[in-house]
């Protein structure tokens, strides 16, 4: 029986529909074969899959959690609206997971990406899957499910490998704030210092002798002014950069929109700094707002503002910052707080060089995070125009290496 709730008036020719709990095998899964999350081990013999984003949870070394039914399965999370796909031996998490095998008539791998492309709105932390079964399911014969899942996989497999080269600049830019940070690039002598090895002509400095004052300004106070304004949640700490803002009239403007800032200040926030909500305050924002929430850091003239924006970064900072943090529901720290935590201090010029070469790995990384954005779009309007038949590829001669 189909349901009243069929996305497609009119079938793409050749295409079949059926409602989703036609298309799958019913399965029973004991609860004894469930692991509680309390279990999961960093390592083992068999990955756990639950409902969480990571598609591996954690781990388990006891065969008889191993499920046993038929793979490929598609793992469903009930309160998440996560699929996954699963063609190996698992184990499966105990909240929340529901397993859909589809029948013979359906290429799995086609149909989980018809399950991806299928619009389930979130009802909250609710069980999703009555609303998931009154859904519908359209599909080709066979043999272009084949040609449609490949498509969709070598899109899903570049995205992977754009991941692999992210993660690895990410990890290359950590290794070298490391090194530059302790050896610095002269090959000079190291000396102990209260914050660790630095080289012997680098001298410590609070952050507070290094930063000049900043000004703030009730914007309410200008009801006609219209401004930009960089809240807590505009910096991606991801990528350590600003990306949104809102613009707001002084008349409507938040009673934190207090800060003014310039070009090439540092924004750190204060609430839950071990979150690294920093950036670097680039031409467009100069002469905005941003949250009281935000220490701004505004370099004086033997400081690099580029090298204070990756001192800020490093773990060791982050880790004295959360030692001093305070409150349960918000904990913060304050602007004294970060201003008076003391930085390794080089000459300027050795400052610049060793902000170049950070500066150079991050626009590495934006670009390929932009790659990988872009695929990702691709791949979004792939899934849309492929499974609804808008785009055929029955015709396309893939040869045998997709099935």
């Amino acid at each position: 029986m189909i349901n009243k709730s069929t996305l497609h008036k009119d079938l793409p020719d050749g295409w079949n529909i059926k409602a989703l709990p036609d298309c799958v095998e019913k399965a029973s899964i004991s609860r004894d074969i469930k692991i509680l999350q309390s279990e999961y081990l960093k390592n083992g013999k068999y990955p756990i899959i639950d409902q969480g984003a990571d598609f591996i949870a954690g781990f388990t070394d006891d065969d008889s959690k191993l499920y046993e039914g038929e793979l490929p399965v598609v793992v469903f999370g009930d309160h998440t609206r996560i699929f996954k796909y699963v063609n190996f031996p698992f184990s499966l998490g105990a909240d929340g997971t529901k397993l859909l095998c589809p029948k013979k008539f359906l290429e799995p791998k086609y149909f989980y990406f018809y399950l991806l492309h299928l619009p389930l709105e979130s009802k909250g932390y609710n069980r999703h899957y009555k609303y998931l079964k009154e859904k519908d399911v359209i599909f080709p014969d066979k043999t272009e499910q084949q040609k449609i899942a490949h498509v969709l996989l070598q899109l899903q497999q570049a995205i992977a490998q754009q991941e692999k080269i992210i993660a690895k600049a990410k990890e290359l830019k950590r290794s070298m704030m490391h090194r530059l940070f302790t050896y610095g690039l002269r090959g000079e002598e190291l000396k102990e210092t209260e914050i660790g090895l630095m080289p012997k002509s680098w001298v410590v400095k609070r952050i507070e002798d290094i930063v000049e004052k900043t000004s703030q300004k009730d914007m309410r106070k200008k009801p006609d002014v219209q401004f930009k304004y960089i809240d807590v949640s505009s910096i991606s700490n991801d990528s350590f950069k600003i990306t949104g803002s809102t613009t707001y009239k002084g008349s409507e403007a938040p009673s934190r929109a207090r800060k003014i800032v310039r070009t090439n200040d540092i924004l750190f926030a204060t609430v839950r700094p071990t979150l690294k909500r920093i950036a670097y305050v680039g031409n467009e924002f100069d002469g905005e707002v941003c949250s009281t929430a935000f220490c701004v850091l505004r370099s004086v003239s033997t400081l690099s503002s580029r090298y204070l924006y990756y001192c800020v970064q490093r773990d060791s900072f982050i880790e004295s910052l959360g030692k001093l943090q305070r409150g349960a529901s918000y904990p913060a720290v304050t602007d004294g707080n970060v201003k008076d935590q003391p930085i390794p201090f080089p000459t300027l010029d050795e400052q610049e060089e060793i902000a170049n070469t950070l500066w150079d790995i991050d626009n590495k990384i934006n670009h390929e995070t932009a790659k990988k954005n872009m695929l990702k779009d691709l791949f979004k309007s792939m899934l849309q125009l492929l499974m609804t038949g808008q785009v055929r590829v029955k015709d396309i001669d893939f040869g045998k290496e997709y099935e």
